[in-house]
């Protein structure tokens, strides 16, 4: 029940950021440089347990910059129809990062100091502690999402309930699992599945795309089944 309400919380925050995110550069960069500079400052400081004041802090400056860096590159994405490369880019690249010992996300979970400043963290009622939800990297994706929708006048309700759809069945297959799991795969066919648009690339660039997928696919499990020593 506490996994269960500090994740919607979470979430919630996460769709609310996104959908209030701004797009311009004079904006973004600013914000980004200043989270980057507070995190920093943070990770310097993370040899001892951080309180409830710096968790929040991190939390809501995570937020803000990883929408406001999703939103900058989703309100650019020329075509709607190049949500499929990115859905199926970013769900390769996540669960790579997940399940490799050698992913950035592994490494991350293994440190309790990168961990503090590279996941957004929500109380977990009736334990007196803080547990980390979501990485930074689903906030932006979440950000770039919404901002594309709503460049190419997607639906917005649609697209909300999809994304919201995608982090509730991340949520149950860690309850089910007890296993970290990747989040993009789910938000990613969420949005392919809600939207038609986004499941239509240009033509003049399905063959591009597709042999960069298939590149980076095989990438990452020669990466994944290589020998360790």
């Amino acid at each position: 029940a506490a996994y269960t309400l500090g994740f919607s919380c979470v979430v919630a925050a996460t769709l609310a950021a996104g959908l209030f995110a701004p797009v311009t550069a004079r904006v973004v960069i600013p914000i980004v440089l200043g989270v980057v500079c507070m995190l920093g400052l943070v990770y310097a400081l993370a040899s001892r347990e951080p309180g409830w004041p710096m968790a929040l802090a991190v939390s809501v400056a995570l937020l803000a910059a990883g929408s406001a860096l999703g939103a900058l590159v989703g309100a650019r994405i020329e075509y709607a129809g190049h949500l499929l490369f990115v859905a199926l880019a970013s769900a390769l690249a996540d669960v790579f990062s997940v399940t490799s010992d050698e992913g950035p996300s592994a490494a991350i979970s293994k440190s309790d100091a990168a961990l503090r400043i590279a996941a957004v963290s929500w109380p977990m009622i009736g334990t007196g502690r803080a547990e980390a939800f979501l990485g930074v990297g689903d906030i932006v994706f979440t950000g770039l999402y919404i901002a594309t929708a709503r460049r190419h006048e997607l639906s917005m309700r649609r697209t909300v309930l999809a994304l919201g759809a995608g982090y509730c069945a991340t949520m149950l297959t860690v309850l089910v699992l007890q296993v970290a799991v990747p989040v993009l795969p789910f938000l990613g066919g969420a949005m392919l599945i809600a939207h038609r648009e986004a499941r239509r690339p240009p033509p003049a660039d399905r063959r591009r795309g597709f042999v960069a997928l298939s590149v980076m696919a095989a990438l990452f499990l020669v990466l994944l089944l290589r020998p360790r020593d």
